[in-house]
């Protein structure tokens, strides 16, 4: 059986909507929703980061991104801050309390990755995170 390449794109697509929605249904009240996890981290990681380079990552429209923003903003988990070097960009930081909700849902991912992954072992897991990373440098 040949296997296309629309039906393991569909596929993996498929995996992150459920992983996903497992995550949703067992946040606690109050916690990070799997896209705020992802929008937080993603600044975090880059630190500091830009709407534009969110929305050019994740592949959103600048409205989706201000609102995201806004929210992580309202929230106390980041702020907006001036770029000293071009006042045009605005950097978004990562306050202490957005570093303590990315702590706080870590045990939660953890434990989600491990029941998706368990029937694979340390080959299986290192050979499709190879497989991977080969998909993701020829999106780029």
């Amino acid at each position: 059986m040949r296997v296309t390449a629309t039906e393991l794109l569909e596929a993996i697509g498929h995996l992150n909507v459920r992983l996903a929605a497992k995550v949703a249904r067992q946040v606690p009240a109050g916690g990070l929703t799997t896209a705020r996890y992802r929008t937080l981290r993603f600044i975090q990681a880059r630190a500091p980061a830009t709407a534009g380079q969110v929305r050019s990552f994740f592949g959103l429209s600048p409205r989706t991104v201000t609102e995201a923003v806004d929210s992580l903003e309202r929230d106390g988990l980041i702020r907006r801050e001036r770029d000293e070097r071009d006042r045009r960009v605005t950097n978004l930081i990562v306050l202490p309390a957005g570093a303590k909700a990315l702590e706080a849902a870590q045990p939660l991912l953890n434990d989600t990755a491990e029941a998706a992954f368990a029937e694979l072992d340390e080959g299986e897991r290192e050979q499709l995170l190879k497989l991977l990373n080969r998909v993701l440098e020829n999106v780029g």
